[in-house]
């Protein structure tokens, strides 16, 4: 129950590949089987539902690298997941372009998530993958306040936004 309700509310809660990373991370590191495998069920669900739907065999990986304490390997499957889950928030705010705070939030969350990423990415990589996630952020326009400041959103904008974002990382899709 504790993983999917982590999961399903990582729109506006904890982020459970946040907090997994940084366990999982401090497992492999302490050599801690227990903690391990505490952190590998608590990533088991937002992993593996990007592996059913996405990425086929990114589950396997990430436990192979894990469970042979591979700190390097378990960082490379972790950056797909997260590059994964950030294309795949990116889509779903441009589904809810409409509902102002439900995309906003996605694309803020894909921000924060963009941060674990950015470290993997090359110099220009992170730059355009930023400046794509920001300009994401403006593509969704602004409810204003009573109208006033209203900004429509713009999908068009988004899409490009979206697209600069995959190019920028494409080598972790």
């Amino acid at each position: 129950m504790g993983t999917a309700r982590a999961y399903t509310y990582t729109a506006t809660g904890e982020n459970v590949l946040i907090s997994g990373r940084q366990a999982l991370l401090s497992a492999i590191e302490a050599r801690d089987n227990v903690a391990l495998e505490e952190a590998l069920d608590d990533l088991n669900e937002p992993v593996d539902f990007l592996a059913s739907w996405i990425r086929p065999g990114l589950w396997d990986e990430l436990l192979e690298a894990a469970r042979d304490y591979d700190t390097p390997g378990s960082i490379k499957v972790l950056n797909q997941t997260f590059a994964l889950d950030i294309d795949r928030r990116l889509s779903e705010a441009r589904m809810y372009i409409l509902q102002h705070q439900k995309a906003k939030t996605l694309v803020v969350r894909c921000q924060q998530l963009f941060t674990f990423l950015e470290p993997a990415l090359t110099t220009t990589q992170a730059s355009q993958g930023r400046d794509a996630l920001n300009e994401a952020l403006v593509a969704l326009g602004s409810p204003g306040v009573f109208g006033v400041g209203e900004e429509s959103p713009d999908s068009e904008r988004l899409g490009r936004a979206i697209a600069d974002f995959r190019h920028a990382v494409q080598s972790w899709l």
